[in-house]
C-alpha cells in the first residue's frame, strides 16, 4: 500500500467476461482469484491513492469477442478507472493461419461485422477501444 501513491496507473488483463472463457484462454489462471484482487486493489487505491489508475484489458479475438458487453459490465461493477477493449497481435506464438481464423479484427473475417455490432453498441465514457 505504501507504493501506490508512486504508481501511475496498474493494468490487468481479462480477456474473458465469464469464468468458463477466461479459463479457456487464460491456462493455469484464476477468475475467482482475478476478480477478489481486483476488488481488493480498487479498494487499497481508493483508501490510499486517489492517483491510482486502474485500467482493465482486454484482447479482443474469436474466442472471447461476444462476451465484450460482460467484460465492459464486469470491470466496471469493480470499478475500474479505464476500460480497454484492444486488437489481437500476432507475436509468433501461432501460425499465421491460426491468427487469421480467431483475428476477428480483420474485416475479411466472418465474424466482423458482428465484433462491428457490438462495439457501436458501447456508450461507455470509460471503454477505450483500440480497434
Amino acid at each position: 500500500t505504501k507504493m501506490l501513491p508512486n504508481i501511475d496507473k496498474i493494468n490487468i488483463s481479462f480477456d474473458a467476461g465469464t469464468e468458463s472463457t477466461y479459463n479457456k484462454l487464460r491456462i493455469n489462471g484464476n477468475w475467482k482469484t482475478l476478480i477478489d484482487n481486483s476488488m481488493l486493489l480498487r479498494k487499497l487505491i481508493d483508501k490510499h491513492s486517489r492517483s491510482t489508475l486502474m485500467q482493465a484489458d482486454f484482447v479482443t479475438q474469436l474466442d472471447n469477442y461476444l462476451e465484450i458487453p460482460q467484460y465492459i459490465s464486469l470491470t466496471d461493477d469493480i470499478g475500474f478507472d479505464q476500460i480497454n477493449i484492444n486488437k489481437m497481435w500476432n507475436w509468433g506464438k501461432i501460425t499465421n493461419e491460426e491468427f487469421k481464423r480467431i483475428n476477428v479484427i480483420d474485416l475479411d473475417h466472418p465474424d466482423h461485422p458482428a465484433l462491428k455490432d457490438i462495439l457501436s453498441s458501447i456508450h461507455n465514457k470509460k471503454v477505450i477501444s483500440s480497434i
